[in-house]
C-alpha cells in the first residue's frame, strides 16, 4: 500500500483537498453532503490520475535524479503496467463522478485531463510548465464551486486564480532543488532557464497576487472577519516560506498549514 501512496503523493492530496472544498462552505447555498462527497471523489481521482501520469512520463528522468531515484517506479517496487492501471481507473472514476455535475463541468473534464497529460510533457519543452500546473489547480475550486452551486460567478474565478497563483509560486520554489540536474538533462524548469533570482522574484509576485485575489473573493461574498484573518495568516506563512527556501522539506508543512488555514477561516466565517 505504501508504494501506491508514494506513487500518487497522497499526502499532497491531503493539502490540496481543503482548497477544493472551499465552495462547500463559502457558497451562499444550502449545505449538501452528497455534493461534498462527489467533489471529494472527483478531485482525488483527478489528482491520482495526474500523479500516475507524471510518474510514467518522468520515470527515466526520475531514475537519474538522486532526489527522485528512490521513488517506487524507478526502484522497481511497482511496474509501469500497475501505474497505467492506477491512471486508467482514476480517470474512469473521475469521468463517472463528473457526469453527476452540471453540464458545464462535464464539458471541462476533457480539458482538465488534457492539461494533466500536457503538464507531464511540457517540462521537456517549455519553462511555462509551472503555469500549466497552476492552470490545473485553478480548476479545483472553480469546478467545485460550479458543481456545488450549479452556476459560476466572480467568486469562483477569484478563488481559482488565488489557488493558481499560490501553487505556481510554490512550484517555482520547489524547482530550485533541481536546477543543476535540470540544466544537465534538458528539463525546462523556469529556474533552470532563467536562474534562481528571477524565479524567486516571480514566485513572490505570484504569491502577492494570490493574497490579493483571495481577499477579493471574500469581499465578493461579504465574508465574515475570520476569512480575512485567515488570508493575513496565509500571507505570513508565505513570507516565512520564502525566508526558508533553503529548507524544501518544510514546504509540505507550510502548504498544508496554508490550505487548512484557508478552509478553517471559511468554515468559521
Amino acid at each position: 500500500m505504501n508504494k501506491y501512496l508514494e506513487l500518487v503523493a497522497f499526502k499532497h492530496t491531503l493539502f490540496g483537498l481543503p482548497i477544493t472544498l472551499l465552495a462547500c462552505f463559502l457558497a451562499p447555498v444550502p449545505f449538501s453532503l452528497v455534493k461534498l462527497i462527489g467533489i471529494v471523489i472527483a478531485f482525488t481521482a483527478a489528482r491520482t490520475a495526474g500523479m500516475a501520469l507524471n510518474r510514467l512520463f518522468d520515470e527515466a528522468v526520475d531514475r537519474k535524479n538522486p532526489r527522485t531515484a528512490s521513488r517506487a517506479l524507478p526502484q522497481g517496487l511497482i511496474t509501469r503496467k500497475q501505474v497505467k492501471l492506477v491512471a486508467f481507473l482514476s480517470l474512469g472514476v473521475f469521468f463517472i463522478t463528473v457526469c453527476f455535475f452540471p453540464w458545464g463541468v462535464i464539458f471541462l473534464a476533457p480539458l482538465i485531463i488534457a492539461l494533466l497529460f500536457f503538464y507531464s510533457l511540457a517540462k521537456r519543452a517549455t519553462p511555462a510548465c509551472h503555469f500549466i500546473l497552476g492552470a490545473i489547480e485553478f480548476f479545483a475550486p472553480f469546478c467545485a464551486w460550479w458543481a456545488y452551486t450549479g452556476s459560476v460567478g466572480i467568486t469562483a474565478y477569484l478563488l481559482g486564480l488565488g489557488i493558481c497563483f499560490w501553487i505556481t509560486g510554490i512550484d517555482l520554489i520547489y524547482a530550485l532543488q533541481d536546477v543543476a540536474f535540470d540544466r544537465a538533462y534538458g528539463v525546462f524548469s523556469y529556474p533552470a532557464i532563467y536562474g534562481q533570482k528571477s524565479a524567486l522574484i516571480l514566485s513572490r509576485c505570484l504569491h502577492a497576487l494570490a493574497i490579493i485575489t483571495l481577499f477579493l473573493a471574500g469581499l465578493t461574498l461579504h465574508a465574515a472577519w475570520p476569512y480575512f484573518v485567515s488570508t493575513l495568516v496565509i500571507a505570513s506563512l508565505l513570507l516565512l516560506q520564502h525566508l526558508q527556501i533553503a529548507h524544501p522539506k518544510a514546504f509540505f508543512r507550510y502548504n498544508s498549514a496554508i490550505s487548512l488555514c484557508l478552509l478553517t477561516g471559511s468554515l468559521i466565517s
